[in-house]
């Protein structure tokens, strides 16, 4: 979720929607996007990380089924 606040009202967003809150200065585009873009990194980075450790933890449950089957 990203929340586009103006740098006059994001002190008041940021306790309720952290670092989800995106200033959108109309003097400063540039900046803008810089904090949309960063933002998204963030969000695919963090969505990376979940598919890595729920491929971690589909192996590691693989590996204990097909030991435990072994030991049978």
């Amino acid at each position: 979720m990203i929340v586009m606040s103006d740098p006059a009202f994001a002190h008041q967003l940021q306790p309720s929607f952290g670092s989800n809150v995106v200033v959108i200065d109309p003097y400063d585009p540039e900046m803008a996007e810089k904090g949309m873009v960063q933002h998204l990194k963030t969000l695919d980075a963090q969505q990376s990380a979940k598919k890595a450790l729920l491929a971690l933890g589909t192996l590691a449950l693989g590996l204990l089924i097909f030991t435990t089957a072994e030991r049978n």
